[in-house]
């Protein structure tokens, strides 16, 4: 009668067919077939194995997928985001490079721009 009723739950699939449903039915199912039929315990280890390693494939198979989507996840997302990163800042300083001389004197007429600058923008604010 057991392995009628798993071999008709397993034709549907609805045993294996969700890991969260085989974790939860197959030990249950496995330990009420052991306490049910002492007598034929050779055959009932055999479908409790079976059962069992069904179950254990659905899990894997599962598992395996969620790890996969998480790979191609930290591929796209991640690594993309990373290395977009480190394009713009490689691009960025490509493009200010060529403000450095090497002069002090360029640099010194810089500051001082900037000190004009913001002096004015002082002044300005300020009600006089």
């Amino acid at each position: 009668m057991l392995t009628s009723f798993l071999a008709a739950e397993t034709a549907h699939g609805s045993v294996a067919s969700s890991p969260l449903t085989a974790a939860i039915v197959v030990p249950f199912v496995g330990a009420l077939a052991v306490a049910l039929v002492p007598r034929a315990r050779a055959e009932l280890h055999r479908l409790v194995a079976l059962v069992f390693s069904a179950a254990t494939a659905a899990i894997t198979v599962w598992v395996l997928a969620a790890f996969e989507g998480t790979a191609r996840f930290d591929r796209g997302v991640v690594d993309g985001a990373v290395n977009g990163v480190a394009a713009l800042v490689r691009r960025s300083g490509s493009g200010l490079r060529h403000l450095q001389s090497g002069y002090v004197r360029s640099y010194a007429l810089g500051v001082a721009v900037g000190v004009v600058a913001l002096l004015a923008y002082f002044l300005s604010r300020v009600a006089l």
